[in-house]
């Protein structure tokens, strides 16, 4: 159990989930092509909010960490505009 823990505190488990998510929204690009924005732009706020929590982890400071949950606002605000535009936040 003890490698468990040392892979998560090296931030390396958050670093393969962030490579699951980027993959994931090159997937659905792919797929879904011109719709594929809404979808992709659902799942920024929480990459952003992964890549904060690795800064905090590995203790990059706390201007990455301010950055990365920044960054995660404005494209949470963008993806439920463009939710409610389509007609549903669902």
């Amino acid at each position: 159990m003890n490698w468990l823990i040392q892979w998560v505190e090296s931030g390396n488990a958050i670093t393969l989930t962030v490579g699951v998510i980027a993959a994931e929204i090159l997937i659905l690009a792919m797929w879904r092509g011109k719709r594929a924005a809404t979808v992709i732009l659902g799942l920024v706020p929480g990459l952003c909010l992964m890549l904060a929590l690795r800064a905090a982890i590995i203790g990059q400071g706390a201007e990455w960490i301010g950055m990365w949950l920044t960054a995660s606002l404005p494209a949470h605000v963008l993806d439920l505009r463009l939710r409610l535009k389509e007609g549903g936040a669902s």
